[in-house]
């Protein structure tokens, strides 16, 4: 019963974590790649709640990056689900980056999200 977007898990220090396709949610596809590098994300939905823990399908190893706020831009216009799941974004180079909001991107939200585009 996972949504097209969601459906492998990922085992990692005993927990089964979701592992979720983010370019198949925005373009409003089944997972369409093979997962061969995950990222694995800790972020609490509230202070008040436990850390949880979900995992992103990556196209290759993410790199630590330094932000000010003068690389602050618009988010991207398309797809338009990154109003969404994207906190704010910057800017490097020519390169348009989301800044991802956890709590949206690993709850319930999306799936209605996509029910409704659908």
């Amino acid at each position: 019963l996972s949504p097209p977007y969601c459906r492998h898990v990922l085992i990692w220090q005993d927990h089964i974590l979701p592992l979720m396709d983010l370019a198949a949610w925005l373009n409003g596809q089944s997972e369409r790649r093979e997962h061969k590098v995950a990222g694995i994300l800790a972020f609490q939905p509230r202070r008040d709640q436990e850390v949880r823990y979900g995992a992103l399908s990556l196209a290759a190893t993410p790199i630590r990056a330094q932000v000010d706020d003068q690389q602050a831009c618009d988010l991207p216009a398309h797809p338009s689900g990154w109003k969404r799941l994207a906190l704010s974004c910057f800017q490097q180079g020519n390169r348009i980056i989301p800044i991802l909001d956890l709590p949206t991107l690993f709850s319930d939200a999306l799936t209605k999200a996509s029910q409704v585009r659908s």
